[in-house]
């Protein structure tokens, strides 16, 4: 009995979906009026790709031409004492030491720095001239022809040369300066190089 209603059950229930209308109504739908542009305006994308405007820059980069680094501040520095001073004076390293010129003139004379060498030694004038050599450059100039061909030397300097340490009294200061051997400012790496030594000497 139980299994005769729940057949008849099923089958009202299944007899009733016959009736159940589903509208269409989009098949009727009219197709609409395409969109007008007003006259100076772009039309809008119907794709879903994003436009991305190109990069666009002002700068110019060839490497075929020589562009050396940009310049590195004069690092400056002190003693814990604070008696034994490296400034940036006017874009020059000057090392300042509480102590007599001829203190001063020994540390100079005693000198040893690696790839350095000290040509002229003027005690009058407390002035020595040292003479520097780029190992690196010479490495590239003695390399072979394989090793020059994928290697840009246009973008390298030889800075082998001359340069001068200077000093003079001033009160009770010694100031030693650190110059190419014309006056002019030698490059950052060099005066940190030769003026962190000469510190070492007083510190």
């Amino acid at each position: 009995m139980k299994k005769l209603l729940l057949l008849l059950i099923i089958t009202m229930l299944l007899n009733g979906c016959r009736y159940i209308h589903v509208k269409n109504e989009y098949l009727n739908a009219k197709e609409a009026q395409p969109l007008e542009i007003p006259a100076g305006l772009d039309a809008p994308s119907t794709t879903s790709e994003l436009d991305v405007p190109k990069a666009r820059s002002n700068n110019s980069l060839d490497i075929s031409k020589k562009m050396p680094p940009p310049e590195m501040p004069i690092r400056t520095k002190q003693s814990l004492k604070g008696d034994v001073r490296i400034e940036n004076v006017g874009g020059y390293p000057v090392l300042s030491v509480k102590t007599e010129e001829e203190y001063m003139w020994q540390a100079l004379s005693d000198l040893e720095i690696p790839n350095w060498s000290t040509k002229v030694k003027n005690q009058e004038n407390c002035m020595v001239t040292l003479h520097y050599t780029d190992v690196e450059a010479q490495e590239r100039e003695n390399a072979g022809f394989f090793k020059k061909l994928f290697t840009r030397d246009s973008m390298y300097s030889d800075y082998s040369g001359d340069y001068k340490l200077k000093c003079e009294k001033t009160g009770s200061l010694v100031t030693t300066k650190f110059s190419k051997i014309d006056g002019s400012k030698a490059k950052t790496f060099l005066a940190d190089n030769v003026m962190n030594a000469l510190f070492k000497e007083f510190d």
